[in-house]
């Protein structure tokens, strides 16, 4: 499940982001909160809070990151987060929208975090930690109105815990709608 919601104009806002996952064994979600300010006409910066929450377990950071327009249309973003107890975190994100038709559109999308410190607890191992791929294709009934489907590619380590290690594939049904 992912959401985003923000509330503002195009200089300053306020935005709210919740990711997650559930699986017979463990739900796992990622809230942030934050605040964005436009600092070039294609690039802003942010800062927040971000809470993970694993089964009762739950972790605080602070973040601040830059997100913006890479040449070619390639819609970009960098976080870093602090966490209460000295660690670091890294999250690089990108994507892109290439048209197929005037209402078809095919997004392929990657992501990868680095972290200062290994923690066995949380599935994070020191460096890069965890990587995903996703590619996703929607059809927009109306700009605004667009279902689609797609498949995600990810793949987290942890060495020495075989059952944290994980490579999976998993399809990617939803409905992307703005107003």
């Amino acid at each position: 499940m992912d959401f985003s919601a923000w509330v503002g104009r195009d200089i300053n806002k306020f935005w709210l982001s919740v990711e997650g996952d559930k699986s017979k064994d463990e739900r796992e979600f990622e809230y942030q909160l934050g605040y964005e300010r436009a600092i070039s006409p294609f690039w802003n910066m942010q800062a927040g809070l971000r809470r993970d929450c694993r089964d009762g377990d739950e972790r605080d950071w602070l973040s601040i990151g830059l997100e913006g327009l890479l040449p070619y249309f390639i819609d970009s973003s960098a976080q870093v987060f602090v966490a209460e107890d000295g660690r670091y975190a890294l999250r690089l994100k990108g994507q892109y929208d290439l048209l197929l038709s005037q209402r078809l559109v095919l997004t392929p999308d990657a992501e990868l975090n680095v972290y200062s410190r290994r923690d066995d607890n949380w599935g994070q191992d020191t460096g890069l930690s965890d990587v995903e791929f996703g590619l996703r294709l929607r059809y927009e009934i109306k700009r605004e109105i667009a279902p689609y489907v797609g498949v995600v590619w990810s793949r987290s380590s942890v060495d020495g815990v075989p059952s944290k290690n994980s490579e999976n594939w998993r399809v990617a049904l939803g409905l992307h709608m703005w107003y």
